[in-house]
């Protein structure tokens, strides 16, 4: 420690010091070398009292009190030669002469108050004047030359932590990785060190990954596995690796990093990404128990129930789904059949395994898509994942683009996000949606589009790849998107290819492709790209195309942009017909190499057809008409005034106002001779003549002449149903009634019994047998309705059962309620009985077979309440 350079503060403070450790009289010393030194310093004659000091010191090298003298000479603040570790020095040498020197002369040093004690005393004002220079000086640097030369000092373990605390400040004023590394290195048992460590994981994890990029976070986590960033930087992995939001790669995060944090986040992104598929291919490797038992449950669906004044939840079977803990639900949930994906219940969120979500007051939900879900609360909207997780708050609106990214809308702009959660693009939108793998982005009326697969590269640092501004862009067929941009069109693939260059054209869209309006006529271009020939006009109809060139039409194949014709004067289209005129001749295309050739008729014209069948109309001679089909075939040639075609080979013609049916082999199945023929259904056609009601049977070739007040229905192959004099009955295709007309409706039941109906009450009717088998029925309500099987609830008087009429009675008919809680197709029967005299209501559940399920007791009107469908 270089004492010439002490300030004058410290001299002050060492000089006090001095005074108050020096404790030798000049009476004491006598005339011994000691006085005489102690005189000169006193006066200040600082030469001379170092030279008499030295000087006895060279005749007697052991001698501790000369050695005083000059530890007191070198602590003397007003010496120029003041030196602190000179005067530790000679204190310390001292102490040692004093140690080695014999008892007489240590009785002599004791006589003028040299002793240890005073030695010791010496050297510690030295350390404590030292220390002062150190801590004023306040440098890592001064504290280690005091800890350094001062080995002895009292205030060594203070020097320690004011040099580690002043290292440490160092670091932070530097703030980098290596300054607190260095920190560590020094001072590993610093108290400040778990704060260094800190501070330099803190630094070094953002200095190695400051560029964001996936390689760095990767290689840092490699080169660091125990960095306390290590669930930061799975994360980080995480977002970047699955931005583009496949099913692989949230697969490949899971197998390269089967540890992170991360991993049941991406097993619930791709469950719930395959969900939404048809037939997803399920990856054993992800479903964990939890995930197996909802996707189970995806196939069913769910009834409440309440026991102990509690609600919970059973699937079809009757298991216990959600165990009964809710006080409340939604009233909706009642009526049973509950697919939702997601339940609100007491304030919760709760996925269909039971499972929390969202614990909070909910004003509206609404699912977006791949598990996420729209939440409204009193305070904000968020977005909240299937899995529990919160992926934004207080945003306006959000929608899921193609399955791979979402749109959110905060302070009134769309940003876009991963499924992972990362932000992709930093500026803000008026707008942003999709079409198939191409996303849109929209502002001050510009529109940029970018290709999905790429936008995902944005999260790994790269810029987004956004196109030229269009003023306006809309989708096409084959995932094709149109875009204008000021007089330029043009059409882009899903990869962002021009599919058609953009050029002053107008350009529109067809079945085959399109076609370009240019300045000097139209272009075709298929779905290939390929454009065609300039030509002067084109028509397009159904498969064909006609095109004009060199003032004579061809007709062409769109598709091939092959020409399939030759030169026409004029080329039209009937229905799916084409008709080229050359001269006095027609060529009918009838279909794709089907070509007949006619001398020009009176007048060709389309007859509609059912079921995409269709039929062309040539009239040679004013009364004699020719019908051809969609192959060529002639089927017959017959006069009449107009035709039309009723379904199933069946034509009805007019002659002077009248009706009449033909078959397709132009027999005669009806004379025309009636008001109206509707169309065949059922083998059946209704036919009315004078205002009443007939049918004919195209089958068997039957008729029922028109005498009934409405049309006659068919119940059966062989049976119909009329309404005659006010009511409905039964009739034969003989004619014959097989029922009194007296049921005010009649429903089908099956082929030999139906449901009739007699002012209020209804009952089922034995056609067969002309009786009825269960009668005085107050009403039935079908459950399902199909071919293969009807179900129905019937109320006998006050009570109620299920019938089918492939199982006959499912439930008897003995309850006070019973309503379907399933579907049609998979009924659960909610069924009740009140015991009044015990105030009891019991509730079975019943599958569709009429199995029981469950039962609960209620000894309370107001609890059964509480689980009655009121829509019943």
């Amino acid at each position: 420690m270089d004492g010439k350079t002490v300030p004058v503060n410290f001299r002050l403070i060492i000089g006090v010091l001095m005074f108050s450790c020096c404790g030798v009289s000049f009476a004491q010393l006598g005339g011994s070398p000691e006085k005489s030194a102690l005189r000169n310093i006193e006066k200040h004659r600082w030469q001379k009292a170092e030279i008499k000091l030295r000087k006895t010191l060279d005749k007697d090298t052991l001698n501790p009190s000369i050695r005083y003298m000059l530890s007191v000479f070198y602590f003397d603040a007003d010496n120029p030669a003041f030196d602190l570790d000179s005067a530790y020095r000679y204190a310390v040498t001292a102490l040692q002469d004093y140690a080695r020197a014999p008892t007489r002369e240590r009785d002599r040093l004791r006589r003028i108050s040299v002793d240890s004690i005073a030695l010791i005393s010496m050297r510690a004002q030295i350390d404590s004047a030292a220390f002062e220079v150190a801590r004023r000086t306040n440098t890592e640097a001064a504290y280690l030359e005091f800890l350094s030369h001062f080995p002895s000092a009292m205030q060594r373990d203070l020097a320690a932590q004011l040099r580690d605390e002043v290292a440490y400040q160092d670091a932070l004023n530097q703030n980098t990785h290596h300054a607190f590394l260095q920190f560590l290195n020094r001072y590993p048992q610093a108290k400040r060190a778990p704060e260094a460590r800190a501070q330099y994981d803190r630094l070094l994890y953002f200095t190695e990954t400051q560029d964001q990029r996936l390689s760095s976070f990767e290689k840092f986590l490699a080169n660091y596995p125990e960095t306390p960033y290590r669930k930061e930087i799975y994360r980080n992995i995480f977002e970047i690796s699955t931005a583009d939001g496949t099913v692989e790669s949230f697969l490949t995060f899971m197998t390269r990093y089967p540890i992170s944090d991360q991993v049941k986040k991406a097993g619930q992104m791709i469950f719930h990404i395959l969900a939404e598929e048809d037939d997803p291919q399920w990856p054993g490797q992800f479903l964990n128990d939890s995930l197996q038992n909802l996707l189970a449950l995806r196939s069913t669906y769910l009834v409440p129930v309440l026991k102990n004044n509690l609600y919970g939840f059973i699937d079809e079977n009757g298991r216990e789904i959600i165990p009964p803990v809710f006080e409340s639900i939604h009233p909706d949930y009642l009526c049973g059949h509950i697919t939702d994906e997601v339940l609100i219940l007491d304030n919760k969120l709760v996925a269909r395994n039971g499972s929390l979500i969202y614990q909070g007051m909910i004003e509206e939900l609404s699912e977006l898509g791949v598990g996420f879900l729209k939440v409204k609360t009193a305070d904000d909207v968020k977005i909240i994942h299937q899995a529990g997780f919160i992926f934004q708050e207080n945003i306006q609106d959000a929608s899921v683009l193609g399955k791979s990214y979402i749109a959110v809308k905060k302070n009134d702009a769309w940003l876009l996000y991963t499924l992972a959660g990362r932000l992709l693009d930093e500026n803000s939108w008026e707008d942003i949606s999709a079409f198939g793998d191409v996303i849109f982005f929209t502002r001050d009326k510009k529109i940029y589009i970018a290709p999905r697969e790429q936008l995902a590269k944005s999260a790994d640092g790269n810029p987004t790849p956004l196109s030229e501004p269009f003023d306006e862009v809309k989708p096409w067929s084959n995932g094709l998107i149109w875009g204008k941009s000021g007089e330029f069109e043009g059409v882009l693939n899903q990869s962002l290819q021009r599919f058609i260059g953009f050029d002053k054209h107008i350009l529109t869209q067809f079945f085959f492709g399109a076609t370009a309006a240019v300045p000097n006529g139209i272009m075709l271009y298929n779905w290939k790209g390929k454009k065609s020939t300039v030509f002067e006009q084109v028509k397009v109809n159904g498969t064909w195309a006609a095109v004009k060139k060199s003032r004579s039409w061809f007709l062409m194949e769109p598709n091939l942009q092959e020409i399939k014709s030759k030169a026409y004067d004029t080329i039209r289209f009937e229905g799916p017909f084409v008709l080229g005129v050359l001269k006095d001749t027609v060529y009918v295309h009838f279909g794709p190499n089907i070509i007949a050739t006619y001398k020009r008729p009176q007048k060709i014209s389309f007859i509609p057809g059912k079921d995409s069948t269709s039929f062309l109309l040539m009239e040679s001679q004013p009364q004699e008409k020719s019908v051809f089909d969609l192959k060529g075939r002639k089927l017959f040639s017959a006069a009449f005034d107009a035709i039309e075609y009723a379904g199933q080979g069946i034509f009805v013609v007019t002659r002077k106002e009248k009706k009449g049916l033909l078959n397709d082999r132009g027999e005669i199945l009806l004379p025309a001779e009636f008001d109206a023929i509707g169309s065949v259904k059922d083998a059946v056609i209704s036919i009315l003549k004078n205002k009443r009601f007939g049918a004919f049977n195209i089958r068997n070739k039957m008729l029922i002449k028109p005498q009934y007040d409405r049309n006659l229905l068919p119940y059966t192959d062989m049976l119909l149903s009329t309404f005659k004099e006010g009511h409905y009955g039964f009739l034969g295709w003989d004619n014959r009634p097989l029922s009194a007309f007296e049921f005010d409706e009649i429903r089908y039941w099956d082929d030999s019994i139906a449901m009739v109906r007699k002012e209020s009450s209804w009952s089922f009717y034995d056609i067969t047998a002309r009786k009825f088998t269960e009668s005085n029925l107050r009403n039935i309500t079908m459950i399902k309705n199909s071919p293969d099987e009807k179900i129905a609830i019937i109320q006998k008087d006050s009570n109620y059962g299920v019938i089918s009429n492939r199982r006959n009675v499912v439930i008897p008919v003995t309850f006070s309620d019973v309503i379907n809680l399933g579907s049609p197709e998979e009924p659960l029967y909610f069924t009740e009985k009140h015991i009044k005299e015990a105030s009891l209501f019991i509730v079975i559940y019943y599958d569709r077979l009429g199995n029981m399920l469950r039962k609960e007791i209620y000894d309370d009107a107001a609890d059964y309440d509480k689980i009655y469908c009121p829509d019943n």
